[in-house]
């Protein structure tokens, strides 16, 4: 009956969540994002203008009847039915279907540049919320470690081999600490709302379920065109080839269209036919302030692009710097830095235990190994932070 109930209360216990890494933290924020949708919708609406953009210009259908009036009953009714037709010439209806063309491909590379966005904010969060657990958990391990010297101190207290001074320096060091872990976890939960937040979750993600991803190697950035593929750089090009389509329909607009026109006439009870043509004589304005305007957003465009195009290099490249030079140190800094102080926070623990050494070179070593750990925290979610940054920065996917 025993082994019955164990087996059962073991059925009961529910399973560990899984973890919630990056990547699914990715996933999730670009599934369930609304800025996301909003730019899918509108990319959407500007596939159908560019599937409709190509058709025929409507005609125009004038039907009149005249001879209304005071004194004219003994009038015949006149009546008019003419259908207007207006011939695209210059290959202006090409040309409206390429300027669509072009705006279906700026909506897409601005859902691109979206989803860069969204990446980013989720990654930046992510990594900040990371970095607040690890360091509260740094704080937690310290404040055990107090709390065990703190029950040393107080059997030795107890016995009058040790001055109570030393134990109320220790459980002063200890208060300081559970003042510190709870900004910390402050801290841990503002980010965890954030991360909630930015990938659409209902309810933010437990701390424990957080994955430190390892930190992606980072190529360095010698050329313009390596940055070509980031979501800025497409956006600025889609951008400017939508400008040149808009300046050479202005071109293609100088040229007027006429306006066939084909119909029926009965004028005095006789029925004719109607045919003719109307065009507009370009004697005046030849279009010239469209073409004016199209042509300065063409150069604006073009300098935009120039200007995207700089700045994600300088970017690319300032990025992988700091990531390379991070990813060094971030090797070392365990070996360099928390080894030793964990090494020489052990010995005066257990010299301490010993009697050999005072309370204060105890609460020191404590504290150098307090910094060190954190300090190693902060290189580490340094530099990863600072290598997705990097493959940010590029263009390339965030985690290869």
């Amino acid at each position: 009956m025993l082994l019955l109930l164990t087996l059962v209360a073991g059925l009961a216990i529910d399973p560990p969540a899984p973890p919630f890494s990056l990547a699914d933290a990715l996933a999730q924020a670009r599934r369930a994002s609304p800025l996301r949708e909003a730019a899918v919708r509108l990319a959407t609406s500007a596939e159908e203008v560019a599937r409709t953009s190509g058709r025929l210009l409507n005609p125009q259908l004038d039907m009149r009847v005249e001879n209304f009036g005071p004194g004219t009953s003994g009038l015949a009714k006149d009546v008019f039915a003419v259908v207007n037709q207006a011939i695209e010439l210059g290959a202006k209806r090409r040309l409206r279907r390429d300027l669509a063309n072009a705006d279906r491909d700026a909506a897409g590379a601005q859902v691109g540049l979206t989803d860069w966005q969204l990446a980013e904010r989720t990654t930046r969060i992510y990594v900040e919320a990371l970095r607040a657990r690890l360091l509260l958990e740094s704080l937690t391990a310290t404040h055990r470690d107090l709390a065990e010297v703190a029950g040393l101190l107080t059997r030795r207290v107890e016995e009058g081999v040790t001055p109570e001074a030393d134990l109320l320096k220790v459980r002063a060091d200890i208060a300081r600490l559970d003042l510190e872990m709870v900004h910390a976890r402050l801290a841990l939960d503002r980010r965890l709302s954030e991360l909630g937040y930015v990938t659409g979750l209902s309810a933010p993600p437990e701390a424990g379920r957080l994955a430190e991803p390892a930190a992606p190697a980072v190529a360095a950035v010698q050329a313009t065109g390596s940055v070509a593929r980031h979501p800025d750089a497409r956006l600025a090009e889609a951008r400017v080839a939508r400008a040149r389509q808009a300046l050479a329909l202005e071109h293609g607009r100088r040229r007027p269209d006429p306006l066939l026109t084909a119909g029926y006439k009965r004028t005095s009870g006789v029925d004719t036919a109607v045919a003719g043509v109307a065009l507009t004589l370009p004697f005046f304005d030849r279009n010239g302030a469209p073409i004016a305007r199209a042509d300065g957003e063409v150069r604006a465009a073009e300098a935009e692009q120039a200007a995207v195009m700089g700045r994600l290099m300088a970017d690319a490249q300032s990025t992988g710097r700091a990531a390379r030079a991070l990813a060094d140190r971030a090797g070392t800094v365990a070996r360099d830095l928390v080894e030793p102080a964990e090494a020489v926070r052990s010995a005066t623990a257990a010299a301490l235990r010993e009697g050999v050494v005072d309370v204060l070179r105890l609460l020191d070593a404590e504290r150098v190994l307090r910094e060190a750990r954190q300090l190693a925290i902060e290189v580490r979610l340094d530099a990863l932070a600072a290598a997705l940054e990097a493959r940010f920065a590029a263009g390339e996917e965030v985690l290869p």
